[in-house]
């Protein structure tokens, strides 16, 4: 079953109290420390890096130096409030509430867990405990004892259930990670910018994108000397990492639509790949895109690496005389109404329920990253989701629950 899952409703006027909550939660001298490093880092990188990369490793920290921003500009903030910000602000509203609750052991550590790069995954599991809170259900937080264990519990009325929360990574189980990819674009792409070209380059390595940056260089180089050569024609150029094909012509500065060219290389290009656009600028117009995709011949091992997890997850961490739902985030899914059915993440969900060693899993639902819609003086959050039950559940009194609603 498809469905959208919201997440939290917050009115523009609201946001100044709660980023202030949430600093306050976190502490403003962590936050400030947090904030510096952050910055320090986007100093030191490359436009794709900082960009593709850094901004999006921690969920936060873009979004608050933009508020601060806005505080300081003088402008009045209810009347000039971004998607981000306003998503931050729905985080801020989750947090402020569910904390009253938890124990003081597991409020500490979400403090210090929501500071580090794998925060995303901790705001993931206080969004699914969101949900569950706002249908008025009790959250009772496991405290951490060093021993596998859920999440938390669910507590209704008539029912309890126990929740695990697994993230994947945008990079995990990939052939190519997301920072050698940047790092090379931001060493490559302005020396053949320099060289007077611009089009587009497709790169098809042999095995995994190296993360060792002189074997990156070494790519790059070899790239950079089939140019020099004069091979800019759009057919394939062998090399000793795989093959290249260029399709480059000389510079002209003119003036390009970067959205719409960036949604057709999205639409274009194999999900498995990777890709870039890095365009100059003139007169403040984007002119002469170099456009840059990368894959691997080796097969993605992701459904595999999610098999895994949660095989693992649901086996070892999951009490089997006790009801179980897990949920799984997995970034970067615009769509899930084409894998609910006859498509590899549910036969490999399905596979994982008949081997009858999960039958006190409930079911397993997939989320992905969060979406807003828009009001008159408000925004809601929400993510998509993908819910697969599990057939051979021996706790059949939760046939017909409602785990989460629209």
């Amino acid at each position: 079953m498809v469905i959208a899952i919201t997440d939290a409703d917050v009115y523009d006027r609201e946001v100044p109290n709660l980023i202030k909550k949430l600093v306050n939660f976190l502490g403003d001298k962590n936050v400030s420390r947090a904030l510096e490093k952050y910055e320090q880092s986007l100093s030191m990188a490359g436009p794709a890096y900082s960009r593709e990369y850094l901004m999006k490793r921690h969920p936060w920290w873009k979004d608050l130096l933009d508020y601060r921003n806005l505080e300081n500009s003088g402008k009045t903030i209810y009347k000039n409030l971004s998607d981000g910000i306003m998503s931050l602000a729905g985080d801020a509203k989750k947090i402020s509430i569910l904390q009253k609750n938890m124990p003081e052991t597991i409020r500490e550590k979400f403090k210090q867990d929501l500071l580090g790069d794998e925060a995303m995954s901790y705001l993931f599991e206080l969004s699914i405990a969101w949900h569950f809170h706002l249908r008025d259900y009790k959250i009772e937080w496991y405290q951490d004892d060093g021993l596998p264990h859920p999440e938390f519990k669910v507590v209704t009325p008539e029912k309890e259930f126990d929740v695990e929360c697994k993230t994947i990574s945008a990079d995990s189980f990939r052939k190519m990670k997301r920072k050698d990819f940047y790092y090379m674009i931001d060493y490559l792409l302005p020396k053949i910018e320099e060289m007077g070209y611009c089009g587009k380059i497709e790169l098809v390595l042999n095995s995994n994108l190296p993360s060792d940056i002189r074997e990156l260089k070494d790519i790059c180089s070899e790239i950079i000397l089939i140019i020099k050569n004069g091979n800019l024609g759009a057919f394939n150029h062998p090399c000793s990492f795989g093959k290249v094909t260029l399709s480059l012509s000389n510079l002209t500065k003119k003036e390009v639509d970067f959205t719409n060219m960036y949604k057709e290389m999205l639409a274009q290009k194999p999900h498995e790949a990777l890709g870039v656009i890095y365009a100059a600028s003139h007169k403040d117009r984007p002119v002469d895109p170099i456009e840059m995709t990368c894959k691997s011949t080796k097969a993605e091992e992701i459904l595999k690496g999610i098999r895994r997890k949660i095989a693992k997850a649901t086996l070892s961490q999951l009490d089997k005389s006790r009801p179980s739902l897990v949920a799984f985030f997995i970034p970067e899914i615009d769509d899930f109404h084409e894998l609910s059915s006859e498509s590899g993440l549910a036969y490999m969900t399905e596979s994982l329920f008949y081997t009858g060693k999960r039958n006190h899993v409930l079911a397993i639902i997939y989320n992905s990253d969060i979406r807003l819609t828009m009001g008159p003086y408000w925004k809601k959050s929400y993510f998509p989701a993908l819910l697969f039950r599990n057939p051979y559940c021996i706790f059949k009194d939760f046939s017909d629950f409602e785990f989460l609603t629209h």
